[in-house]
């Protein structure tokens, strides 16, 4: 599987993909949730052949 992206410490972004921070939400739980949203794609698209899920993943995927 090719990688997509890659890791920096700032980048730069259209101000359409941010979304604004609640004040009780710190910024280290907050950069962990894009990680769980992509372990589940992942799960679904590389486990979900095996449960028949795969393809409910790809037509329910949003983006």
């Amino acid at each position: 599987m090719a990688v997509q992206g890659g890791w920096a410490e700032r980048v730069a972004v259209d101000v359409e993909q941010l979304a604004p921070l609640p004040d009780e939400v710190d910024f280290a739980t907050a950069a962990t949730l894009p990680i769980a949203g992509v372990t589940v794609l992942r799960t679904l698209r590389l486990g979900g052949e095996v449960h028949g899920l795969a393809d409910w993943a790809e037509r329910n995927r949003s983006g």
